[in-house]
C-alpha cells in the first residue's frame, strides 16, 4: 500500500530583499508527484494597487543539476494549474496594501499519461532542488501599473506531496515545463517558433495579452506546422480561437481572487476571455461595481459609493469570482486534440522539424512580450 505524507520542505521561511533567488533541497528518494509553492509578501503604499503575488514571482524552477525539470514564469504556473486542474483549482490570491498576502503555485510534476501513472522518483536524481526567483520592484505589467515594494517582508513555503512505496502506483517519468521561447510583439507581424525534439511532447501554451485588447491581438492566428507543410494539423483565425480552446477544454474556467481597488483603474481580470465577473464589496459600505471591458481580460473598472452615489476615490479590498477561458491570458494546445485522442503525446523525433506560427493582429500592443512554453513527458 502506497503512503502518502505531505512534507514541509520550508515553512514561511524568511527571504532577503526585494528581489532574489531562494535555492532548496528537494528529497532524494520516494515519488514527489507534486509540489506547492506559497509566497508570501506586505506592501505598505497604494497608489496605483498592490503588486499581485503571482507577478512578485518572476520564476519557478525545478532542477537536477543541469537538467530542467520546471521553468516557468508565476502566471505560466497559475495557468497551468488550471489547464492541468480540468478548468478549476482553490484560489487563495489576495492583494491587499493592509494585510500579509499570499498565493499558491502548484506544480504538477506526475498525471496520467496514455493510460500510465507517471510520477518522477527523485531517488533517481542526483541534487534535486527548487528554485523560486522574486522581484517585487515591478511597476508596470501588460499595461497596468502597480506600486513598487521595496521592504515586501517575504516568505516562502513549500509543500511536497511524497508517496512513499509507489513503485506498484507510478511509473518513473515527469512531466517536463518550461519557456521555451519570447519576444516583443510587434503589429501585424508573424512569429515563427521552433518546438524542440527531444522527447514526446505534451503540449504547447502560448502567454500573451495586454491593457484593453483581446488576447486575439497578441495571437490572431495560430498554425501547427509538422514538416514544412507536409502536416498542419492547426491553423486557427481570430473567430476560432477561444471557441476551439473551449472545445478542448469544455468546463469554463473560474477563477477567485480578492483585491483592492478604486474607481476608473486598470485591473488584470487573470482571464483571456472572460464570460462574466462577480463582485463582492469586502466593506460595510454600500459598493456598486462595473467593468467597461467587455470580454477583454484587462481593462477599466468603475467603483461607486451606491448611497451617495459618487466615485469611489479610496483603494478598498473587493473580492471577484472570474469566469472564462484562457486562464491568465494563456491558450493551451494539448497534443490530444491533433491525434483525435488516440494518444496524449506526439513523437517529436519522427519529424524534422515543428513550427508554431503566430500572427499578431493589427492593433497588437508592441509592449506585449508573449511566450511559449512546452510540455514533454520524460521517461
Amino acid at each position: 500500500m502506497a503512503k502518502v505524507q505531505y512534507h514541509y520542505v520550508e515553512k514561511k521561511t524568511a527571504l532577503s530583499g526585494a528581489s532574489g533567488t531562494f535555492t532548496t533541497d528537494l528529497p532524494e528518494k520516494d515519488f514527489i508527484p507534486e509540489i506547492t509553492i506559497r509566497f508570501y509578501r506586505t506592501t505598505g503604499t497604494n497608489t496605483n494597487g498592490p503588486l499581485p503575488v503571482h507577478l512578485c514571482v518572476s520564476k519557478i524552477e525545478i532542477v537536477d543539476g543541469a537538467q530542467t525539470i520546471v521553468s516557468l514564469t508565476g502566471e505560466q504556473a497559475k495557468a497551468l494549474m488550471y489547464y492541468r486542474g480540468d478548468g478549476y483549482a482553490v484560489s487563495t490570491a489576495k492583494d491587499t496594501a493592509s494585510t500579509e498576502s499570499y498565493d499558491d503555485f502548484v506544480i504538477k510534476l506526475g498525471g496520467v499519461i496514455d493510460g500510465v501513472n507517471y510520477a518522477p522518483d527523485f531517488g533517481r536524481f542526483s541534487n534535486p532542488q527548487l528554485k523560486v526567483s522574486w522581484d517585487t520592484s515591478i511597476t508596470s505589467y501588460k499595461g497596468v501599473s502597480y506600486d513598487a515594494i521595496s521592504s515586501p517582508s517575504a516568505k516562502l513555503t513549500v509543500l511536497a506531496k511524497i508517496v512513499r512505496e509507489g513503485q506498484g502506483l507510478y511509473t518513473h517519468g515527469y512531466i517536463k515545463s518550461a519557456q521555451i521561447y519570447t519576444w516583443t510583439q510587434g503589429t501585424s507581424t508573424t512569429t515563427d517558433v521552433e518546438i524542440p525534439r527531444d522527447a514526446p511532447l505534451l503540449g504547447l501554451m502560448l502567454n500573451g495579452g495586454y491593457d484593453g485588447l483581446d488576447l486575439t491581438e497578441d495571437f490572431e492566428q495560430i498554425k501547427l506546422d509538422f514538416d514544412t507543410g507536409n502536416w498542419v494539423p492547426l491553423h486557427l483565425y481570430e473567430e476560432e480561437i477561444i471557441p476551439t480552446l473551449a472545445t478542448w477544454f469544455p468546463k469554463p474556467v473560474i477563477y477567485s481572487f480578492q483585491r483592492d481597488i478604486k474607481d476608473d483603474i486598470e485591473v488584470d481580470f487573470r482571464m483571456g476571455y472572460v464570460e462574466k465577473i462577480d463582485f463582492t464589496a469586502l466593506t460595510d459600505n454600500a459598493r456598486e461595481f462595473n467593468y467597461q471591458d467587455g470580454t477583454k481580460g484587462i481593462g477599466t473598472v468603475g467603483l461607486f459609493d451606491s448611497a451617495t452615489p459618487s466615485e469611489v476615490t479610496d483603494f478598498e479590498l473587493c473580492g471577484f469570482k472570474v469566469k472564462g477561458h484562457a486562464p491568465f491570458h494563456s491558450i493551451y494546445i494539448p497534443m490530444s486534440a491533433i491525434t483525435g485522442g488516440k494518444t496524449q503525446t506526439i513523437d517529436t523525433k519522427k519529424f524534422s522539424r515543428i513550427i508554431l506560427r503566430t500572427v499578431s493582429g493589427a492593433s497588437a500592443s508592441t509592449s506585449s512580450t508573449p511566450q511559449v512554453v512546452a510540455e514533454y513527458l520524460i521517461k
